[in-house]
């Protein structure tokens, strides 16, 4: 992972992001300039997994969204759980 230090946005269609905010792409791209190499990649796999939700469940619109976040966070963090036990049951077979 390359670790960017300055980062040039007039590489990108700005007019192309969502509602048209590229004051906000910006201070998001400044923002992870500044991050370190780990960071980044952290900050770059959850980039990825929203891109991966919106092309299944189309962009994200908090104003007309009507899903209840807090049993999305109780179902998530269960199955979360769930998947941390599998890992640890598989680790300790082959121990």
């Amino acid at each position: 992972m390359v670790h960017v230090t300055e980062f040039d946005l007039t590489e990108f269609d700005v007019t192309d992001v969502a509602r048209g905010e590229p004051s906000m792409l910006r201070e998001i791209c400044a923002l992870a300039a500044r991050c370190s190499p780990d960071e980044q990649e952290a900050l770059l796999y959850i980039l990825r997994r929203i891109d991966k939700a919106r092309g299944t469940y189309g962009a994200l619109d908090l104003d007309s969204d009507e899903r209840d976040w807090t049993e999305e966070i109780r179902q998530e963090m269960a199955d979360a759980t769930a998947y941390h036990a599998f890992r640890a049951v598989v680790e300790a077979r082959r121990r």
